[in-house]
């Protein structure tokens, strides 16, 4: 081999792995780019914005659109929930874009539900845009329960056990940081 090709050859070897470091990397960001505001895709067809969760449902997803999320969950027997649930619609999609709010059938999602403290239904659980539970300090406006994890004291989960109206959930929106459009309720 003559010296300008070994010298070739040997760029080659270095550049062929460099692309291919540089490629994969650029797939992995396409990958787990996380979701920004301006790409939501608010539509009756995305199921991550649809009042029912589905067998595939993913919390972690939904912390991915940045939202305050509401778990309710409930059941087809419970008198209160049924009570409750033409708010939760109501609330799901005039809300959609400005807030995730989910419906978890204990019965129809048992495993799903095995991962929170569901003592009574219905149960709601709050969590802010960034996926942590909201904290709702002294100004809460209802009774809402707080979980700390055993091992570290960290703040876990916040709940509501029992019936909410449409007015205490938006009260407990706004205190989660949610900016109500005009003709989204208060």
């Amino acid at each position: 081999m003559e010296p300008r090709e070994i010298k070739e050859n040997r760029i080659a070897k270095i550049l062929v792995p460099l692309l291919i470091i540089i490629a994969v990397f650029f797939v992995w960001m396409l990958k787990n780019k996380p979701i920004s505001q301006a790409e939501i895709t608010v539509s009756e067809e995305n199921p991550d914005f649809l009042l029912e969760a589905s067998a595939d449902f993913e919390l972690e997803k939904l912390f991915e659109y940045e939202l305050p999320v509401i778990l309710d969950f409930g059941a087809s027997w419970c008198g209160p929930c049924q009570i409750m649930k033409p708010t939760m619609v109501k609330l799901n999609e005039s809300l959609r874009g400005q807030a995730i709010i989910k419906y978890v059938d204990v019965d129809e999602l048992p495993e799903f539900t095995a991962n929170f403290p569901v003592t009574v239904v219905p149960t709601q659980f709050f969590y802010m845009a960034d996926g942590t539970p909201y904290d709702p300090g002294e100004s809460a406006h209802v009774e809402l329960l707080t979980y700390k994890r055993a091992d570290t004291g960290e703040h876990a989960l916040t709940a509501h056990e029992g019936y909410l109206d449409e007015q205490a959930l938006l009260i407990i929106l706004k205190e989660m940081g949610l900016e109500l459009l005009s003709g989204t309720g208060q």
